[in-house]
């Protein structure tokens, strides 16, 4: 299932800067806001977030220690980064620091990750912050390079969040007709639990690892159908999906119940799979 995602970008540099530019795929079909903050630190601030370069005729020259500047970089073109269809399949939201060396013309090199909530974020973050122009930072009214700290903050909202748990439910489907790929494994919670009858197994087992043969792995020649009361509860951060298999003749009906929820990290995953007849 393609996903259109969107994500509107906010910059603020060095006092009171805002700017807002939907790409057209926002303005067509609006899926989640990211926000972005340009940060030029001061002398406070710890090294390796702004420096100079102070072989000024070296572009990508880099030097080792932070030089104030008497102006910094002003953004003259951003480009906004794109949400990760996983990361809204799994209602996942989360923030990214890169660090950028803007040198002498304005134009961004080696764009680094500092910090990062979601590993899922940092290409994206990457890829948008290496397309950023900017003015070049000055240092006695002559250009000089330096580090800026850009967080890319990923957001979703109502509408990509409501998309997030419908396109992970979908998944369920996508496991009861065979599907065993890494977007999946990762849908599952290491700890989840697989109950069928007496029977309470790990999940991860029934599908990917010594029990493979049990009735979940055996579903994808039966029809499915999901149930109306699944539901997701976004302030407790837990769902249910419900959904019956049968034969071609409507005969031998088997109800799972699928319990998901948020690990960790803030990530939808599975938690428990019951079956019953």
């Amino acid at each position: 299932m393609k996903t259109v995602l969107a994500a509107f970008l906010t910059l603020f540099a060095v006092g009171l800067f805002a700017q807002e530019i939907p790409s057209p795929a926002q303005r067509e079909n609006p899926r989640a806001d990211a926000a972005a903050t340009l940060i030029v630190p001061g002398p406070g601030t710890h090294k390796g977030t702004a420096r100079q370069d102070t072989s000024r005729n070296r572009k990508g020259a880099q030097a080792a220690d932070y030089v104030p500047v008497d102006k910094e970089p002003v953004i003259l073109k951003r480009a906004e980064p794109y949400y990760p269809e996983l990361a809204v399949h799994a209602g996942l939201e989360g923030k990214v620091y890169v660090k950028i060396w803007v040198d002498t013309t304005g134009s961004p090199h080696n764009v680094q990750v500092v910090k990062s909530d979601h590993e899922i974020f940092n290409q994206p973050a990457i890829s948008a912050a290496e397309q950023f122009l900017f003015t070049p930072a000055l240092l006695k009214d002559r250009p000089t390079a330096v580090w800026v700290v850009v967080p890319f903050n990923f957001k979703l909202s109502k509408e990509a969040s409501a998309a997030g748990w419908k396109g992970f439910s979908n998944q369920i489907d996508s496991v009861l007709n065979g599907d065993r790929s890494p977007a999946i494994r990762s849908a599952i919670h290491p700890d989840a639990k697989y109950i069928e009858g007496s029977s309470q197994l790990s999940l991860n087992e029934v599908l990917f690892g010594a029990e493979k043969g049990r009735l979940i792995n055996d579903e994808k020649t039966r029809r499915h159908t999901q149930s109306p009361d699944s539901y997701w509860d976004g302030t407790g951060g837990v769902g249910y999906v419900i959904v019956t298999t049968e034969n071609q003749k409507r005969a031998e009906k088997r109800i799972h119940s699928i319990t998901i929820g948020k690990n960790s990290r803030g990530a939808l995953q599975i938690f428990l799979w019951h079956v019953s007849k």
